[in-house]
């Protein structure tokens, strides 16, 4: 059976983005996963980290696994307003520079 192999330069350039795009994703995906496990302790792995190095291996399946399935989450930092990890305690004056809630550049200025 004679099967006709697509080569890169008989592609669409369309179609050599679209491949160039996916397949950076996939990759980026792995490598993330796996500088992910690498840094994880291993009481926070399911499983032990080496069958976890071959999952990841696996398409774009691995890598969603091991975000999804792979660490056991020990507690999750209650999200704030800017993703900040702290709670919500609302606007912090000392990042204002002193300025209050409501406070115009007017009403700050020294009057005469």
């Amino acid at each position: 059976m004679n099967r006709a192999r697509g080569r890169w330069r008989d592609l669409e350039p369309a179609t050599r983005t679209t491949l160039l795009v996916v397949g950076g994703t996939q990759l980026s995906l792995a490598v993330s996963a796996w500088t992910d496990l690498r840094r994880c302790p291993p009481d926070q792995v399911r499983g032990a980290k080496l069958p976890w190095v071959l999952v990841i291996a696996i398409s774009w399946v691995g890598p969603l696994a091991w975000f999804r399935w792979g660490r056991r989450r020990t507690g999750r930092p209650v999200r704030g307003r800017y993703g900040s990890g702290m709670r919500d305690q609302g606007p912090r004056p000392e990042l204002l520079g002193g300025a209050t809630i409501g406070a115009t550049r007017r009403s700050q200025e020294p009057r005469p």
